[in-house]
């Protein structure tokens, strides 16, 4: 049988096989290959590089019309009109492609067109796996519950502040006050009763608008009790105050405390000795110069008199002994 007649009539023109583009063969102008058989062939005077965008529509191509070759079964009652059906779609087929190489312009024998290989894509079998392995991923927990559905922590109301501790009221205050021979001080009173008391000095205290002198007054003879007395008042206006109370003695020559006769004091509530008795002491003379004698009450309320007599022996055939009377000074909290 002649090779070149195209076989039996009615039998297809075979085509060229991927193995003819791999190996390189060139093809006519006419779409037949070298060998004389039928089948669309490259573009004259274009090179084919692997991996292009023309390699990869020449072998589609190729490969389809092999499948349409391989699928057509001879029909009977056709002849020589199905042949040239054929050739007629094979020539169509290398025409359009020649016009989507022409597009591109046209390259010299030998070079590569620049645009093509510009426009290579990936095979479409890497962009199935891509595909596949994109809808293979797992999607976490956080992508696959809504935003809306996700389990909220539950919230925490913020501890309250602690309240600020009151602070605490300012102390009062302390009360202080001198009463005295010559003194005017508020809140203190000094005064004689009786007769037999007398000015003297200096009395080494001029503060608080004392006069710096200091009374004297002779005893009775009668060591229990006496008609004369000085008493010194004070009004701390607090209830249960704690007071603190200092009695300037004075110091001095015969008949100061003479015989050592001491001064006895005693403690009211009050504003005079008609309250309540609180105690009792005794002041005696300096060794060297003044001092200061001190004593404290405790729960003192509105106000306490201090009180001092002119109780005391006289030896027989002498002189009465005097006492000093001068400043007290009192300080309560």
């Amino acid at each position: 049988m002649d090779p070149s007649s195209g076989g039996p009539a009615g039998a297809p023109v075979a085509g060229a096989t991927e193995d003819d583009d791999e190996d390189g063969g060139e093809r006519g102008g006419d779409g037949t290959g070298g060998d004389g058989t039928g089948g669309a062939g490259e573009p004259q005077g274009v090179t084919v590089e692997k991996g292009s965008l023309l390699e990869t529509l020449l072998t589609e191509r190729n490969g389809k019309d092999d499948d349409t070759e391989e699928s057509e079964e001879p029909a009977s009652g056709k002849g020589k009109g199905s042949e040239e059906d054929t050739e007629d779609d094979t020539k169509a087929d290398t025409k359009a492609d020649e016009d989507a190489d022409g597009s591109e312009g046209d390259a010299p024998d030998g070079a590569v067109s620049e645009s093509l290989s510009a426009q290579r894509s990936e095979p479409l079998s890497d962009v199935k796996e891509q595909q596949s392995a994109s809808a293979s991923e797992p999607r976490s927990d956080e992508e696959a519950v809504p935003q809306t559905h996700r389990e909220q922590e539950p919230q925490v109301d913020p501890e309250p502040e602690p309240e600020p501790e009151p602070e605490p009221e300012p102390e009062p205050e302390p009360f202080r006050a001198v009463a005295g021979p010559g003194c005017d001080s508020e809140g203190a009173r000094y005064q004689i009763h009786g007769e037999g008391v007398w000015r003297s000095g200096p009395a080494g205290y001029d503060g608080a608008g004392c006069d710096d002198g200091y009374d004297v007054m002779a005893v009775s003879g009668d060591p229990d009790g006496g008609d004369t007395s000085a008493e010194w008042t004070f009004w701390p206006g607090g209830a249960g105050s704690t007071c603190t109370v200092k009695i300037l003695v004075q110091n001095g020559p015969d008949p100061l405390w003479a015989n050592g006769v001491p001064t006895h004091y005693e403690l009211f509530d009050g504003e005079n000795a008609g309250g309540s008795f609180r105690g009792g002491f005794e002041v005696t003379q300096p060794d060297d110069g003044r001092y200061w004698a001190l004593t404290e009450l405790q729960d003192v309320g509105d106000s306490f008199t201090l009180r001092a007599r002119n109780r005391g022996p006289i030896a027989e055939g002498g002189e009465a002994p005097q006492l000093p009377l001068s400043v007290v000074e009192t300080e309560c909290r």
